[in-house]
């Protein structure tokens, strides 16, 4: 049996490494839950709000992850899609899908999955499928700038994108 493949850049074991990401991001989501039904419980759609900024964290620390992870340009982009792919049912669990899927607008099954995604998707196009990934400094800054700068414009954005789209209530 060959051992784990060792990043030299990051000095780690990458499989370690992702086994300790994926309990850290289901311990996130499972208390950002906890939360979203809490704030649900004293105002309807609530918990929404906290289920995406949940899953908007978790795609970033798992970025950055997949940015130094040394893999092909195709192998980064295969990753950072299966990442989407398998955080996408969590996103539809807050949105009130499962509860009454047959009654809810457009906003809901394609808005919150364009919403959530479009400013991390099109970040880790831009930034993180080059030869060379940014350092851990650049890439919290620029992070943090995307999260509370871009995140909140482009909410503000796709709300009246999909007003003039009459989804909100078709």
């Amino acid at each position: 049996m060959q051992p784990a493949r060792e990043d030299r850049r990051l000095g780690f074991h990458w499989v370690p490494m992702t086994l300790f990401l994926t309990a850290v991001t289901i311990a996130w989501l499972y208390a950002a839950a906890n939360i979203a039904r809490r704030v649900d419980a004293g105002r309807p759609s609530g918990g929404t709000w906290i289920a995406a900024a949940a899953v908007i964290v978790a795609v970033y620390l798992w970025r950055f992850a997949i940015g130094k992870s040394g893999a092909s340009r195709r192998g980064k982009s295969v990753l950072f899609v299966a990442l989407l792919l398998a955080l996408t049912p969590y996103i539809y669990g807050f949105a009130g899908l499962i509860a009454d899927w047959a009654r809810l607008p457009i906003s809901k099954w394609v808005g919150d999955f364009v919403w959530v995604y479009a400013v991390p998707v099109a970040s880790f196009a831009f930034f993180d499928l080059r030869e060379q990934p940014a350092s851990l400094k650049t890439y919290v800054l620029r992070s943090g700038v995307e999260m509370f700068v871009a995140v909140p414009l482009w909410t503000v954005v796709w709300i009246i994108a999909q007003s003039a789209f009459g989804w909100w209530y078709t």
